[in-house]
């Protein structure tokens, strides 16, 4: 999936998590310092299935990238990226971590609605001497799971298998109704940023 402007431009689960760490209304989400390997991106009023995502960005031959900044987002249940009435049209449901020594994130959300294709998940990452890299991950209700309400429009979409050439992952729920997936973050599979996002997301320039 293509980086676009539009795309470029924290939940409370059933027992306790840390508060939400999404950038404050104005403020761009991808320019907080990140201090931990888990961020927090909505409310607790946010609608939708609690959501939680978690893996590794990998390096060559699966060796753990550690340190890196990596900044998610995603759309709400009703797919939209930012609010009508944002001037700055910067994305919503978005933060920071930093990967911990073994390379693992962890992304507490909500389950995102449907933008353009399968419901999906965004990941930039980048670090000292290495340029920015993206990934947008689908993702697909698994195969033993039942559908209802609460899937929203992740059950409109079955799969009964994942394509490892593809950026995709099985969602499943557990007995809580907390939804989980887990997904690998592969450096060589990410895509180049172009250069002004590269810049941008370093702080190097303004907009």
């Amino acid at each position: 999936m293509r980086v676009t402007s539009r795309s470029v431009a924290c939940a409370m689960l059933l027992f306790a998590v840390p508060a939400c760490d999404a950038a404050p209304r104005g403020i761009a989400p991808w320019s907080r310092t990140p201090t931990e390997g888990e961020v927090n991106l909505v409310t607790p009023r946010e609608p939708g299935g609690r959501f939680v995502i978690e893996g590794r960005v990998l390096g060559a031959g699966d060796s753990a990238m550690a340190g890196l900044t990596l900044y998610v987002y995603h759309v709400d249940r009703n797919g939209d990226y930012a609010p009508k009435d944002d001037p700055n049209g910067y994305v919503r449901i978005a933060g920071v971590l930093r990967t911990d020594a073994k390379g693992r994130y962890r992304v507490r959300s909500i389950l995102p609605g449907q933008y353009e294709g399968p419901p999906h998940i965004h990941f930039e990452a980048w670090g000292p001497g290495l340029p920015a890299r993206a990934w947008a991950v689908n993702l697909y209700m698994a195969p033993s799971e039942k559908p209802d309400r609460a899937w929203g429009h992740m059950a409109a979409v079955r799969r009964s298998a994942m394509d490892p050439a593809r950026t995709e992952t099985f969602v499943t729920r557990d007995e809580r109704g907390v939804f989980h997936a887990h997904y690998d973050l592969v450096w060589s599979r990410g895509f180049a940023m172009p250069a002004h996002f590269d810049s941008l997301r370093r702080g190097l320039i303004d907009s």
